[in-house]
This record gives C-alpha cells, sequence and structure tokens, in this order.
C-alpha cells in the first residue's frame, strides 16, 4: 500500500497519538532532568522517528511542494517543526516549576505611529497573534511591563473533559500544559476568557478600562459556521478561520493589532513587531469583520513563508512560496497531475 492510498485521517490519528505519548511520557519527565540544550537534542531524535511515520512523510513532501527544495531539505524542515513542537512542551514545563523566567528578556516594541499611540494610550486595545513556536519569544505578549501593565485578558478555548479521539486528547493536552505555563508566568493581571462564556463580560470591560485582550486568529475552524470565512492560506488552497476577534474588537470599540515577536538574532532582545490597527470601510459590520480579518490572515502566512518551521499548525503543499515577492501562488502540477486533469 502507498502513502496516498492510507486514509488521511487514519494517519492524523496515528501520529496525534505517538506525539501526544512522546510529550506526556518523556518530555514532561524530561523538564524535570535535563537542561534545555539536551531537551533540544532528544526533541530533533524523536522528530526524526515521526518524520519517519505516514505522516512525517507527508509533511516532507508538503514542505518539497511549498518550498521548492530537495527531499533531504524538505527532511531537515519537517525534523526542525516536530522538534520545536516538542522542545516548547518541556520548556512550558519549566516555567510551570518555577525553574525559568520567560520574562528575562528585555522587549523591543515595533510599531508604526498609529500603533504606538494605541499601545501608549489610555484606552484599551486587542492583540492578535498566531501558531508559532511558543516559547520565550511568545511569551513576551504576557510581560508584566511590555504593555505598561495592563491587565491581559486571554481568549481561550473551553477545555473538553473526556476525550477519546487521539488528535483531541494531544491538543488538550498541549492547550493545558500551555494554559497552566501562562498562568505560572504570570500570577497577577491573567484571566482567562472560555469562548462561548464570558465574552460579554470582556466587551464591557474593553469598553470601560484600560485593558487588553489577546485571541488567535489562525486556527482552523469548522466550515460552514457563522461569523467564518473560507480562503486560501499559505501552502492550502482551502482553509476556514473565525472572524470572531474582528467582530469582538468591533463590539468593544478596541483598536485590534497582530503582534509578531520574535528573538533577536543573538537571542538577547524579544523583537515585538506590531502591525496594524486593521480597518475597513465596508458599509455591512460581517463584511467588515472578514475584511479585518482577511488583512490580518496576509500578514501572518507571509510570516509562515519566511520561518515555516516556527509555525504549529500544517502548511499544506497545494501552493508554493515565492520568497521574492513574498507571496504564495498556486503549485505548478505534477506529471501525474497533469496527465491526470487532461486524459487524451
Amino acid at each position: 500500500m502507498q502513502l496516498k492510498d492510507v486514509p488521511l485521517t487514519v494517519i492524523r490519528e496515528r501520529a496525534d497519538l505517538l506525539r501526544g505519548l512522546m510529550l506526556l511520557l518523556i518530555f514532561k519527565p524530561a523538564a524535570f532532568i535535563l537542561p534545555e540544550p539536551l531537551i533540544w537534542g532528544l526533541a530533533y531524535g524523536c522528530a526524526f522517528v515521526i518524520v519517519l511515520q505516514a505522516s512525517g512523510r507527508r509533511m516532507m513532501e508538503d514542505y518539497r511542494t511549498a518550498f521548492g527544495v530537495s527531499r533531504a531539505a524538505a527532511l531537515r524542515m519537517a525534523v526542525r517543526a516536530h522538534a520545536s513542537r516538542l522542545h516548547e512542551f518541556s520548556f512550558q514545563q519549566k516555567i510551570i516549576l518555577g525553574w525559568l523566567d520567560p520574562f528575562k528578556p528585555p522587549v523591543r516594541i515595533e510599531a508604526n505611529d498609529e500603533a504606538r499611540a494605541i499601545l501608549d494610550g489610555s484606552g484599551s486595545f486587542m492583540v492578535a497573534m498566531a501558531h508559532f513556536e511558543r516559547t520565550r519569544a511568545v511569551a513576551a505578549i504576557f510581560h508584566p511591563r511590555a504593555f505598561e501593565g495592563r491587565p491581559v485578558y486571554a481568549v481561550a478555548f473551553k477545555l473538553p473533559g473526556l476525550v477519546f479521539l487521539p488528535h483531541l486528547w494531544r491538543m488538550s493536552l498541549q492547550l493545558r500544559q500551555l494554559l497552566r505555563a501562562t498562568r505560572a508566568a504570570r500570577r497577577e493581571g491573567l484571566e482567562f476568557v472560555y469562548l462561548g462564556g464570558a465574552t460579554g463580560k470582556l466587551i464591557d470591560t474593553l469598553r470601560t478600562q484600560r485593558a487588553m485582550a489577546t485571541v488567535n486568529v489562525d486556527a482552523h475552524w469548522p466550515r460552514g459556521r457563522s461569523s467564518s470565512l473560507t480562503r486560501p492560506f499559505a501552502g492550502a488552497h482551502h482553509r476556514t478561520f473565525s472572524t470572531g476577534s474582528a467582530k469582538l474588537a468591533r463590539l468593544a470599540g478596541a483598536p485590534l493589532l497582530l503582534a509578531i515577536p520574535v528573538m533577536s538574532d543573538d537571542g538577547s532582545t524579544v523583537r515585538m513587531r506590531m502591525v496594524g490597527p486593521f480597518h475597513s470601510s465596508a458599509a455591512s459590520a460581517d463584511q467588515q469583520d472578514v475584511d479585518v480579518t482577511q488583512q490580518m490572515l496576509d500578514v501572518i502566512e507571509r510570516e509562515v513563508g519566511e520561518r515555516p518551521c516556527d509555525y504549529l499548525l500544517d502548511i499544506g503543499g497545494d501552493r508554493r512560496w515565492d520568497p521574492g515577492t513574498q507571496t504564495w501562488r498556486d503549485a505548478p502540477m505534477t506529471a501525474t497531475q497533469t496527465l491526470t486533469a487532461n486524459p487524451g
């Protein structure tokens, strides 16, 4: 049986089970006994095992198509991507134990004049985030002094109770770890707001207080739900996203900024790039939310093209990244695809 003949759901469930077991049985205990450099070595070894599985080979194929690289380069990219996902679990465990200070590097905020005025102003604002490797750079968003001590309201998915599917179990495991690490890092001035819960209270808070709210805007979203849009994204022809963050900002009257934190080249400082605020002149409120979400996703997918191994979600292999123009385009058809499209 060839890789293409294996159902994608089966491949993903097996991969999620393997990754989840590695996180729980290897990388959580490793945080107690190994320093970070050795955990990175362990992460690369385990990542290589993952890449040998069907899901890892599929990721390699996506990288080859999306970035036009050799098999060897695609292998290195896939191993690096999986290693970062494994390493961050131990990194977060060290924060939970109180053995690591994620706020040690100073934060340098880079913003245009309009965004700078919002950050320095007396009102509230919202900070959109994307699913990049969640270590010191991303932790800086929650730094008590990064945004002048504003209280932070972090919008998050409500954790499910019992889960039976491997991918839901693995996602729940990582989300619980992330929430625990965030609480341990910032013990005061942080509150989680769960979707479907107290969002109305959050709107009132943003209207009346000097606060900030954080929300992920690039999570996969079920197609057909209200407040959603489907568009090409990175290497995928079609991906569905929620427009809820733009709607929340609009209802609260809070400017919406996109945070792209990265470590400086020497690893001594966090560069916090603040993009926005985002605007739309569309006639309807729903279209305004779509326009704002589209603008944020345009920025995020360019960032994915620049540093794909730091991105934690699937990129896809239907489109190709053009570094010259910093855009994603339809990938050229393979010989097999050409014959299929033109059987005569």
